[in-house]
């Protein structure tokens, strides 16, 4: 049996849905994630913010543990097939050193874009190839580099049992300063609920303490029209059923980056729930649109919610489709991709 090691950050459920899917082909999969250490107090999380903002130097040094620790005696020894790094962090020089000098094969996924990572470039040096999920992104004087947005997992990600769809609207993903425009879509639909549809919902957070205060005063009381705010963030397996039931659901993506996919793009229609999403050309490499999904400009994303929302027999061809093409990408799928590599 070949053996895989993962290392990677430790981002929702994403990490161990590509353990489970290397299991899930024949592979023998160890996982490493790393993630800052978690703070006993409030006058350590202070003191962290001022001279560590966003825990870049923690997150770097968890990191550059695991590799000293775990995966570079298996390079060394040659105890696995192969390393997959998702996305990795700032190297540092003895464990760049020992990569480099590796006889085994190493796959680099940048699950983010490099306007988040810009680190992540340095790693085409060091791996056979990097995958990046933000086509503006990819190198036009190196071979070793492709498009590939992070796929989805089926066992999670897939259409409810009970097939009961009791919310109408559901707006999904973080706020915060990289995504004003899912903040500004967000509004709209609060602005607009009592002409369009009073069960609208919001899963998501804004970083911060003071936005999730401010946010809960603004959506989380609300008893009759406007958004209502479900939860800063749940379990992948809970998401999964709340987009199930839901009739249509709401994909923003980020504003950074060039040309980013984020993983739901996939898991949404895996649901069999309809899927709008802002209309960027470069989405329909992956997904057809009015087809698998709706698509919408700021301009028209009213008219285009009501319609689909009025529009049963619309709605449902698109999720049914949305649904079909989804199988195309889940993280089975993507292993095939990225194991063509070898």
């Amino acid at each position: 049996m070949r053996k895989v090691s993962i290392i990677g950050p430790r981002v929702g459920n994403i990490p161990q849905s590509i353990a489970d899917a290397f299991r899930r082909i024949g592979w023998e999969a160890m996982l490493y994630e790393y993630s800052p250490p978690s703070r006993q107090n409030l006058v350590r999380v202070a003191y962290d913010r001022i001279h560590d903002p966003f825990y870049r130097k923690a997150t770097a040094h968890a990191f550059n543990s695991l590799l000293r620790d775990h995966i570079v005696s298996q390079l060394r020894m040659k105890q696995i097939d192969l390393l997959l790094i998702l996305k990795g962090d700032c190297i540092e020089a003895d464990n760049r050193d020992a990569l480099f000098r590796a006889k085994v094969p190493i796959i680099t996924w940048a699950i983010d874009s490099l306007s988040r990572a810009e680190y992540t470039k340095s790693y085409e040096e060091i791996s056979k190839h990097v995958f990046y999920i933000d086509a503006g992104d990819i190198s036009d004087n190196t071979t070793n580099n492709s498009w590939l947005p992070l796929g989805f997992d089926d066992l999670i990600y897939k259409p409810n049992e009970e097939k009961l769809k009791d919310i109408d609207i559901l707006l999904i993903g973080k706020l915060g300063y990289r995504y004003k425009r899912r903040e500004m879509y967000l509004r709209m639909l609060n602005e607009a609920t009592s002409k369009i549809s009073k069960n609208s919902y919001f899963i998501g957070s804004t970083g911060t303490l003071f936005g999730n205060a401010s946010l809960y005063l603004s959506l989380g009381h609300r008893k009759g029209a406007g958004v209502k705010w479900l939860s800063r963030r749940i379990p992948a397996h809970q998401l999964a059923s709340v987009i199930g039931r839901s009739k249509i659901c709401i994909n923003i993506h980020q504003d950074d980056g060039a040309m980013p996919v984020n993983p739901m793009f996939f898991a949404i229609p895996a649901t069999a729930t309809c899927q709008l999403a802002e209309a960027k050309p470069y989405l329909h490499k992956w997904l057809v649109p009015w087809m698998d999904y709706a698509e919408c400009f700021d301009n028209n994303f009213l008219d285009v919610l009501s319609d689909l929302l009025v529009n049963n027999e619309k709605r449902q061809a698109l999720a049914c489709q949305g649904h079909e093409s989804s199988r195309s990408h889940t993280f089975v799928r993507r292993l095939t991709n990225i194991l063509e590599i070898l």
